[in-house]
This record gives structure tokens, sequence and C-alpha cells, in this order.
């Protein structure tokens, strides 16, 4: 996921839902990775996989900290039940990277949040609307 490469006009790019995403080894790292937490499980891989993101997060490098973000928006779902107790720390790591100076993170930032409010539904809305929705109006 950290192969993503700079691009000028991806910013303008717009997505039709249902519209082919691409085959770049970043998209299919992000699908592999969301099937193999669904798969495995939530014990195992979110111990695995927190143990890389804070360092990823505080990483310089911008494609760094957009891996880390899309990373927790992948494993949200397949992790459900052991990410749920750790939520509020995820939310207030996550959240500052609204003002993150890289649109691609921006971006990340808000899709993971989405994922988020998708995936703990109800739970989410209820337990961290005061974080979200500010940053969210940030933008």
């Amino acid at each position: 996921i950290t192969l993503i490469q700079e691009d000028p006009s991806w910013i303008f790019s717009i997505k039709e839902d249902g519209e082919d995403e691409e085959d770049d080894l970043p998209t299919v790292a992000e699908t592999s990775l969301d099937r193999l937490t669904c798969a495995l499980g939530g014990k195992t891989m979110f111990p695995l996989i927190m143990d890389k993101v804070p360092s990823l997060l505080s990483s310089k490098i911008w494609q760094h900290r957009c891996a880390a973000l899309i990373t927790l928006s992948c494993i949200a779902e397949g992790c459900i039940k052991i990410m749920k107790p750790h939520l509020s720390k995820i939310v207030e790591v996550v959240v500052p990277f609204i003002k993150d100076e890289h649109p691609r993170v921006i971006y990340s930032c808000i899709n993971t949040l989405g994922q988020l409010t998708v995936d703990y539904s109800g739970y989410f809305h209820t337990n961290f609307h005061a974080q979200v929705f500010p940053a969210i109006f940030y933008c």
C-alpha cells in the first residue's frame, strides 16, 4: 500500500459507483488485506497490523501515512470485535490527519472515518460524533 504514486491529476479524478477499480499494486494490496483480515480474524491480524501502523502514521513520507490510514480502513470489518475497545484511541490518532499537508492523506483519513462509521454503525455515531463531525466540517 505504501507504493502509492504521486499523481497530480488524482485530485481531479472522480470514480463513479461500480466503476472498476485499478489493478495497481496498492489497490490489490488493500483488497487482499481486507480479505485476509476477514478470513483470519481480528485476533490474528489486529496485533500484527497495530505493531506497524504507529510508525507509518508518524512518518514524514506521505505514502506511509496514507497507507496506515488505508490499512485501518481495510481491517475494520475483519477486526470488528477486537478493534472496538480500541476505537477511542484509533479515532484520537486518525482525526488529526484531516489537516495533513497532502490531499491523499486527507482523503484516506476521511475514508477511514467513513468506513469506521459503517462498520461500527450506531456505536461509532454515538461515541465519536463530537470528534469526527467538527473534523469533517473542517474540510
